[in-house]
């Protein structure tokens, strides 16, 4: 048995009154936008991901002695 979720919240919708209809329209527009960013976010890491190790320097101990790199200190 499949559950119909739409026609369920259709007609929840439908018996509530208009402000509340206003209210329940902004937080499915908000639950849209933060899924849209979720996926960007994803979309993102993966990225970084890929771009790991692409800048070898050879120097085993760059995050020990950075300053040492950067400043000739």
């Amino acid at each position: 048995m499949t559950i119909d979720y739409l026609k369920m919240t259709i007609d929840t919708l439908a018996a509530l009154p208009r402000e509340k209809q206003e209210e329940v329209y902004d937080f499915t527009q908000f639950l849209k936008a933060s899924s849209k960013q979720t996926i960007k976010r994803k979309k993102r890491k993966s990225s970084i991901l890929n771009i790991i190790g692409v800048g070898k320097s050879g120097l085993g101990d760059l995050s020990l002695n950075h300053d040492k790199y950067l400043y000739d200190e």
